[in-house]
């Protein structure tokens, strides 16, 4: 039900949106990058169902085989042992939830009476009937990590026999009180409430796929405040839930809470209360990959999916699992990948297994130089407007100056059909090569190889030389040629020198024409001698292309292929260790103080 989370301030999140799938979404990056933080406040924008309805006992057996129904930020994360504001001392609302169904509330922080404690809540505004949407919630965290079999039960009543010696009776009777209550939970009590016996099937037949354990159900016990498990036999001598690895053990609560989700759904339809929102329940899992065998991990996402698609269950995980993050990207799975940037953390929605290794190699070996993005040209005339390109943007985007930087031009000539082969190449692309293609005019963008077009609608050189036509002929365009511009006053290029020069273009097309008209071979002629002409006049045609940048009746094309190099900057930049700092968001150029009133 969430759709969107965007944080203000908590922890190392500032200032971070995180757009959801109704679906499947994965989350991702390296240690204290707050993963777990992003469960708990999904976690927190929602509550329980309670009171008298219909679903009450089918509620409250989820609520007593999972680990924790609808929890609280409060009863998630403690603190520190002394006070720590988690919202670095911001006021006012520090988060904001928006549903699926198109309402939002924000959250702030509330301290807590109990030292290191706080709350998040909404502010609930006078008279506007605000509430948290109620949605079941199961939260799987990363307790999960102990095994049942390697769990000790405290024996209460042993360590009451020995303080009983030491104590006097008054003293002892208030220190058993003290003990009773405070580790209630820390010994194993078994739960009465159970699934239907359908649904316990279910898990069995689930868990004896994956491992090919046939499974006896007996119920469920409580391992302290750890996390709730099954307790089994199996088919096999010597196998049990007290013998089974921590994985399998894992495996088998994360499949009771989603046929758990399943009972849910099914209650739901069957009493007919249910709104028209696909998703139905959330369910939340830290470190999904934890002691999970990578060939398990890929059957249990092929089982999400199936639970997520057929039962309305809005799915959350945290995982390091490159196998589980490879295999989501390529299902279409909403990956977020985190980077930990000093004391704030930043959010990477579009991301690639390639510009994850190569982040990663880079921060293990400490590699801050090769931080430059290749980006591919057919030849050196599109370089050479690129790099005018480079200095009007830097111009009007005062941040573009620093992200020149981070590209480099490669200097190789390759034709456009042989550039679109490379990064048409998955297999490359996805493994070998991190880069941007930018294609002369006359081709087609496709930002998700990484390609983007030249502005213009043609090569370079046809470009300018149709603009040059246009300088001579329109009127719109004689102050271009008037005494006090420099290329006139100081370089001669005087309207005169212009028509000399499209006179020697005229020339080169008629030879052409009358080669063809012999029936002589003319493939790539043309293009071969706009170059030769290029090249004999480039100090001119650079100041064309320059006028052309600066022409309004191509602005839009301007701010096209601007927005269009951001986008797979922003998509590229994470590959080459580059601060996401960098050229984080676009700008509208044209409304800048240099072109106001043009």
């Amino acid at each position: 039900m969430s759709k969107n989370l965007y944080v203000k301030s908590y922890r190392k999140l500032i200032d971070v949106e995180f757009e959801l799938s109704p679906k499947i979404n994965i989350i991702s990056g390296t240690n204290g990058t707050c993963k777990s933080s992003i469960l708990y406040l999904l976690s927190n924008s929602y509550q329980e169902l309670k009171g008298s309805h219909n679903l009450k006992d089918c509620i409250d057996v989820i609520n007593k085989i999972n680990n924790k129904m609808n929890p609280k930020i409060e009863s998630l994360s403690r603190g520190d042992k002394e006070y720590n504001d988690p919202t670095n001392n911001t006021k006012g609302a520090i988060l904001e939830v928006e549903y699926f169904n198109g309402s939002k509330l924000e959250f702030r922080k509330h301290n807590s009476s109990i030292n290191s404690r706080y709350a998040i809540k909404p502010p609930y505004g006078k008279n506007k009937k605000e509430s948290l949407p109620v949605l079941p919630v199961i939260y799987l965290g990363l307790s999960r990590l102990i095994s049942y079999g390697e769990y000790h039960e405290l024996n209460l009543d042993s360590i009451i026999e020995k303080l009983s010696k030491k104590l006097d009776e008054a003293s002892l009777k208030s220190v058993k009180s003290i003990l009773r209550r405070e580790l209630k939970n820390n010994y194993i009590s078994e739960i009465n409430k159970r699934l239907p016996d359908k649904y316990i099937q279910t898990i069995n037949d689930l868990y004896e796929d994956f491992t090919s354990v046939k499974v006896s159900h007996q119920s469920y016990n409580n391992i302290g405040d750890l996390k709730k498990r099954a307790e089994f036999s199996t088919s096999i001598t010597g196998i049990d839930s007290n013998t089974i690895s921590a994985g399998e053990d894992n495996l088998y609560i994360i499949i009771t809470a989603l046929v758990s989700l399943q009972y849910y759904y099914d209650e739901l339809h069957k009493h007919s209360i249910y709104e028209s929102s696909e998703i139905q329940s959330l369910l939340l899992i830290d470190e999904l990959d934890a002691t999970l065998h990578p060939s398990y991990q890929i059957k249990l996402f092929k089982i999400l999916e199936k639970y997520s698609s057929d039962y309305g269950i809005q799915i959350v995980f945290t995982t390091h699992s490159l196998t589980l993050i490879d295999y989501g990207i390529k299902q279409k799975a909403k990956v977020i990948y985190l980077l930990n940037e000093q004391n704030k953390v930043s959010v990477v929605n579009d991301i690639d297994m390639f510009s994850i290794n190569m982040y990663l190699r880079q921060i293990t070996k400490g590699q801050m130089d090769n931080n430059k993005i290749p980006i591919f040209t057919e030849d050196k005339e599109a370089r050479d407007l690129l790099e005018i390109l480079f200095m009007c943007y830097s111009d009007l985007d005062r941040e573009f100056t620093k992200i020149r930087d981070y590209f480099h031009l490669i200097e190789g000539n390759m034709g456009c059909d042989n550039l679109k082969s490379i990064f048409n190449d998955s297999l490359l692309t996805d493994n070998v090569l991190k880069a941007i293609c930018i294609l002369d005019g006359d081709s087609q963008n496709d930002l998700s190889k990484n390609i983007v077009i030249l502005p213009g609608g043609k090569n370079p050189e046809e470009l300018i030389f149709s603009y040059l036509c246009k300088l001579i002929n329109d009127p719109k365009h004689e102050k271009f040629w008037s005494v006090e511009r420099a290329h006139v006053k100081d370089d001669g290029f005087t309207i005169d020198v212009a028509k000399e020069i499209y006179n020697e273009i005229d020339t080169m097309l008629e030879t052409i024409s009358s080669k063809e008209e012999r029936g002589d071979s003319v493939k790539g002629m043309r293009r071969q001698e706009n170059k030769k002409l290029y090249r004999r006049h480039k100090n001119i045609f650079e100041k064309i292309f320059l006028e052309w940048v600066q022409d309004e009746d191509n602005r839009n094309e301007l701010q096209g292929f601007y927005n269009n190099l951001h986008a797979v900057f922003r998509k590229t930049y994470v590959a080459y260790n580059i601060p996401s700092s960098a050229w984080k968001n676009k700008k509208s150029l044209f409304i800048s103080e240099q072109y106001a009133g043009n």
